[in-house]
Order: C-alpha cells, then sequence, then structure tokens
C-alpha cells in the first residue's frame, strides 16, 4: 500500500477546499478577519490530519518529512567536472546554472530572475554582485560571486566565463542571463529544470542519487557554511536571505554586504572569509608585458568575447578580465584535466580566439602562470588555514622574496648601468670639449696661414 506524505494529504484537503470555496461563499481568503471564522473548522480539520498522519508515518518507520538530500561541495564539484568534461555548450549552461544556485543559497526558480541591468563588479571586494530576486517572499538581496580558492571545477566566476564565451545571442533576450529559463518564475519551471537535469545525472555522477534534488543545492550550501568554524551565524543568515528578527534596518543598511560577503568566500573555500580575497587580474600580465604582448592580450580578450552582450565592453569590464583571468590561471588545468580537450567548446573558444589574434596556445599558458603566481600571493594569508601545517603560505613568502630579490637585482643592474651610462657621457663631454679645442687650433692655424 502506497502512503501519501502528511502534508500531500493536507493538500488534497486544501484543494477540495479550495474548488468548494469557488461555488459558495465566502472565498477561503484566509487574510481577511472577517472570513476566517467561517473556515475555522477547516483550519481545525486541517491540523487534525497533518498530526494524525505524522503519527501514522512514524508507527510505519517512515521519515515524517521529505527533507532535502543536500549536495555539498564535493559532490557539487564532481557534477561540475562531468558537466564542464562533455564540452558542449548547453552543459557549460547547465554548470553555471547550478553553481549560482549553491553560491546564491537560492530555490530553482529564482535563477530565471538574473538580469544583465542587475549586476555588476565590486573593485572593493574584487567580486560580481547583483540582486537576487524571490518570487516567493518578493524581496530582492544583494548576493556576491568570488572567484573560487583552490579550483576552477566549482568557480562561480570560471563558470559563468565559460558560459559567456560560448552562448551566442545573449544581447537579444530582454537582458536575461539564462534566456531558457526567464518566464518560469510561476511555473516552477527552473526548479523542474534542475531536478531533471540532476535526474538525467544519476548513475553518471558517483554519489548523486535519486534523493537530490535542486533544493537539495540549497541545503548543501547552508549546510557547509554552518559548518565552517571561521563564518558565523551572521553571515549564514545574511548570505540565505531567511528572515531575522534580530536584523534591524541601520544593521542591515551598514553591515549587510559585509556579512554576504563572508559566506560568499567561504563557499568559495576561502579558509579565512573574514579576509579581504583578491580575483585574479590581467594587470598581472600587463604591468609587466610589453607593448606587444599587452597588445596581443587585448586583441584576445575582444576576440574571446567578440559575441558575449555588449555590456562586458563597457558598464561590466571588471568582471569580464577577472572572467579571461580565471580561464587563463586554471587553462593547463583544464587540458590536462578534460579526457577530450579537441572536443571542448571552451578551450575551443580560448585557442581559436588566440590563433585569431596573432598568438600561440603556449601563450595562454604562459599567462596563466603569471596571474596563478600573483594571485597565490596576494591571497597568501588567506589561502593558509594554519602556517605551521600549510606550506602554502612559506611558498608564497619564498616566492614573495624570491621576487624581491630579483627587484634588488635589477634595480643593482640598472644602477651600475645608469653609472656606466654617465662615465660614457663624461667621456664624450671630454671628447667634445677636445674636439672644440682641435676646432679652435685649426683656426688660428689657418688664419695665420693667411696672414
Amino acid at each position: 500500500m502506497v502512503y501519501y506524505k502528511p502534508g500531500t494529504q493536507a493538500q488534497y484537503l486544501s484543494g477540495v477546499v479550495t474548488v468548494l470555496g469557488k461555488k459558495h461563499e465566502p472565498k477561503p481568503d484566509f487574510l481577511n478577519d472577517k472570513l476566517e471564522s467561517a473556515y475555522a473548522w477547516y483550519i481545525e480539520l486541517r491540523g487534525k490530519l497533518i498530526s494524525r498522519a505524522r503519527a501514522e508515518a512514524i508507527r510505519r518507520g517512515e521519515s515524517v518529512k521529505d527533507a532535502a538530500e543536500p549536495i555539498r561541495k564535493i559532490l557539487l564539484m564532481a557534477i561540475c567536472v562531468y558537466l564542464f568534461s562533455l564540452g558542449t555548450t548547453e552543459a557549460m549552461f547547465e554548470r553555471c546554472m547550478l553553481l549560482v544556485l549553491y553560491h546564491s543559497i537560492g530555490r530553482a526558480g529564482e535563477v530565471s530572475t538574473m538580469n544583465f541591468d542587475l549586476l555588476s563588479w565590486c573593485p572593493d571586494t574584487e567580486s560580481l554582485w547583483t540582486k537576487w530576486q524571490q518570487t516567493k517572499t518578493g524581496r530582492a538581496a544583494p548576493v556576491s560571486y568570488h572567484a573560487d580558492a583552490t579550483s576552477w571545477k566549482k568557480c562561480m566566476l570560471h563558470a559563468f566565463a565559460c558560459y559567456f564565451v560560448t552562448t551566442t545571442g545573449l544581447d537579444s533576450t530582454d537582458g536575461w542571463l539564462f534566456p531558457s529559463l526567464a518566464g518560469l518564475t510561476s511555473e516552477g519551471g527552473a526548479a523542474s529544470k534542475t531536478n531533471r537535469l540532476l535526474e538525467k545525472l544519476v548513475g553518471k555522477v558517483l554519489g548523486l542519487t535519486k534523493k537530490h534534488t535542486s533544493h537539495g543545492l540549497r541545503a548543501g550550501a547552508a549546510d557547509d557554511l554552518a559548518f565552517d568554524n571561521n563564518v558565523n551565524i551572521v553571515s549564514l543568515i545574511l548570505r540565505g536571505d531567511w528572515d531575522w528578527t534580530g536584523e534591524c534596518q541601520v544593521f542591515g543598511y551598514l553591515t549587510k554586504k559585509k556579512h554576504v560577503a563572508s559566506g560568499g568566500k567561504s563557499l568559495a573555500d576561502y579558509p579565512n572569509p573574514g579576509m579581504h580575497a583578491s580575483a585574479p587580474r590581467l594587470t598581472s600580465i600587463v604591468d609587466g608585458a610589453d607593448e606587444e604582448d599587452a597588445g596581443l592580450l587585448d586583441r584576445f580578450v575582444k576576440q574571446l568575447f567578440k559575441f558575449a552582450p555588449a555590456i562586458f565592453m563597457v558598464g561590466l569590464v571588471g568582471f569580464r578580465d577577472a572572467m579571461v583571468a580565471v580561464l587563463l590561471m586554471y587553462f593547463d588545468d583544464m587540458v590536462n584535466e578534460v579526457p577530450d580537450p579537441k572536443k571542448n567548446c571552451v578551450l575551443r573558444k580560448m585557442k581559436d580566439s588566440i590563433h585569431r589574434s596573432g598568438g600561440t596556445s603556449s601563450d595562454l599558458s604562459r599567462w596563466g602562470t603569471i596571474i596563478r603566481e600573483e594571485f597565490q600571493l596576494r591571497n597568501a594569508v588567506n589561502l593558509s588555514k594554519a602556517p605551521q601545517d600549510d606550506n602554502r603560505l612559506a611558498g608564497a613568502v619564498v616566492k614573495l622574496t624570491e621576487n624581491l630579490i630579483a627587484q634588488k637585482e635589477t634595480a643593482k643592474k640598472q644602477e651600475a648601468h645608469n653609472e656606466k651610462q654617465e662615465e660614457h657621457i663624461k667621456k664624450q663631454e671630454e671628447h667634445i670639449k677636445l674636439q672644440a679645442e682641435h676646432i679652435k687650433l685649426q683656426a688660428e692655424h689657418i688664419k695665420l696661414q693667411a696672414e
């Protein structure tokens, strides 16, 4: 025999009452105090039905409520790696959608409301910000997306980059980030699409089961934050935008973004989310490049985003540059870890763009190494959980020391070169003086001969 969950049984009763209410007055409007008394019998009956159904479910050894099976970091990473390895444009969209839901701690239906007009790049936090609009509550909460501290596999900026550089036609979609989901907010279409995707991946991704649904991304992100000892409860609440009576207007106005960003950095695997996290930068290349290399990089970026929305060339340049930097930083990793790099649409796009710009794949690898080294240096302290048992900080300090020594050596060589130039100039001045005296003597000699 099949038994329905207590909540499902209550829904069937509510459906009957709703149908009757449409045919007979008063209508079932429980927000109206005058009508509430007319449905007191229904409220009491529904409460007793749920209570009885729960008791019976407990006696049968069943769960009283279907709780979402969390999709936490390790499982999410496995899903993302599988989707990226497919190498298709559709897979890049699906990976991006799942990561947006995880990092936003959001419900699947809300991903369909994301719009380019709501995006902004914050130079202070070096992260992307948007308003996460919730159809269920009618609120719009700030949320940030950060570069991952350790890997490309579940990096939000990397997923955005892969999606934007391989998807065409976004300029003609009224600003929607995910046009195929737009308009599905009231139909649960985005949630259904996510559930169908997860169901399709069962058996292909180790650890993913039929119990995992779209809500598991929200539950998994909440669990990951809750079990991070460096994230306080305030950051957890504000990142998920749960109702909290302790939040006053002034508190929310002054510190909300700080706590939201802290939660975002934790989801991006920064061991110390309260500290500043620096995103990968293209300036790592530009600052030390000659004019030819800087020109090649500029052409590559424009070619890579040639078919992306025009806003990346004007209002979201910082976001665009960070995405390109992330792609370059992980270029070698992607090539080495993807089963068939030649069939991957992202890697093909990157190689095609650099060739059309007059460069080679080795330029991508070289740039990526430069970006990675500076990224690790700028985040040296934040990337270390404990200096005594984590050699990343020591390695970064050694690298920084090497750079300082190299700079000093360069300065010494430049100083010695300048001294040699000064000596050369002095010798030239002396030579000019001697030449002037020689010319003067010649002039006097000519004068004497003339006399």
